[in-house]
């Protein structure tokens, strides 16, 4: 299953807090970072402007409930980082492997969405994730959206960018 054939043709309309989903994505990182890297990552402002330096985005599709789009970016280095604390490397960063790491960011996110929408977990589809890396072409169109919610993180000086995009 891939982002574009998701349809949305199950969804039906829904309310949603951006409050709620601020705070089940707050919680949701706050929970793989405190076992990965063994501290949060602290919340803070989100800068429509804070550009981010040849990220690494992922992307995955859902449909159910409500469909939309869940993505996790972060700057290379940091995507590095976190994939060496994911395979349990001695070494500080994994570069072949920063895809991944967005990848299972978003894993779990979507997971926590298919909570919120869908507790039962009827009829609720999540897509394999799609990896952008740097500013490739389709990416910003996606993640870009007036129905969007996003949180940023940070991590001494490094930062991590969630968001939800409902269609």
């Amino acid at each position: 299953m891939h982002l574009n054939r998701l349809s949305g043709v199950g969804a039906i309309k829904m309310r949603v807090e951006p409050e709620d989903l601020i705070e089940r994505i707050k919680l949701s990182i706050a929970d793989f970072s405190s076992v990965l890297i063994g501290s949060e990552l602290e919340h803070v402002p989100h800068d429509e402007h804070t550009e981010l330096i040849n990220p690494v985005t992922a992307v995955l599709a859902f449909d159910g409930a409500c469909s939309g789009i869940v993505w996790a970016r972060c700057p290379e280095p940091f995507a590095s980082f976190l994939a060496g604390r994911f395979r349990g490397s001695e070494e500080d960063s994994l570069l072949d492997h920063a895809g991944d790491a967005v990848t299972e960011i978003v894993h779990i996110l979507g997971s926590e969405i298919r909570l919120f929408f869908s507790p039962m977990n009827k009829k609720f589809k999540l897509s394999e994730p799609e990896v952008f890396m740097g500013s490739e072409e389709g990416c910003e169109s996606l993640i870009n959206s007036d129905k969007r919610v996003c949180c940023t993180f940070r991590y001494g000086r490094q930062r991590l960018q969630v968001g939800v995009v409902l269609q």
